[in-house]
């Protein structure tokens, strides 16, 4: 506590302070802030709680961005090809379906001039897929967006041509629509 001032014997003034006080006030000017080792360990698992809930769905919805942009890229592919091959070989609609030419013939005539690097495939797994399904669902190796499979079996039978692309795109084709 502040004294009052006092007068020395040459007549100026000085405040006497306590040496308490100011043993007080240095304490108080040199101890810093700091966080006790429960409230860090409280913040953290918090900051975990909320990663945990919001990971997943970022995670999903970058996965769901990636399949997107990998769909319009095989899309484009594709769109160019057909393009190419229809001013060749003629209107899509013109061209042979089911039985009246074998799944190879068709894709080496139509298809594989006009993709770089493309390889027929008898089945999905021919081309190095792996089925999902057991049973009756071991040939639908293929879920959709929703995550069902597909009910197409995808073996290049008489009326579809599967084949792989050199980016490592499947693509199945019916033979006996012209949509």
């Amino acid at each position: 506590m502040p004294r009052t001032p006092s007068r020395h014997s040459d007549g100026s003034q000085s405040l006497l302070m306590p040496v308490n006080l100011i043993l007080h006030l240095l304490r108080q000017k040199c101890q810093k802030a700091a966080f006790t080792m429960a409230e860090v360990l409280i913040t953290l698992g918090i900051i975990g709680i909320v990663a945990a809930m919001t990971l997943p769905s970022l995670i999903q919805k970058h996965q769901k961005k990636v399949l997107v942009t990998k769909l319009k890229k095989t899309y484009s592919i594709f769109s160019q090809a057909l393009i190419q091959s229809q001013l060749v070989n003629g209107e899509f609609s013109t061209w042979p379906v089911r039985e009246n030419i074998v799944p190879i013939e068709y894709f080496n005539r139509y298809y594989k001039p006009y993709f770089n690097g493309s390889q027929f495939c008898i089945s999905a797994a021919a081309c190095g897929y792996k089925a999902v399904g057991a049973g009756s669902d071991a040939n639908k190796p293929w879920k959709n967006l929703k995550g069902n499979t597909i009910g197409w079996y995808l073996l290049s039978g008489s009326s579809r041509v599967c084949f792989l692309l050199n980016d490592g795109s499947f693509v199945f084709l019916p033979r006996n629509s012209n949509d």
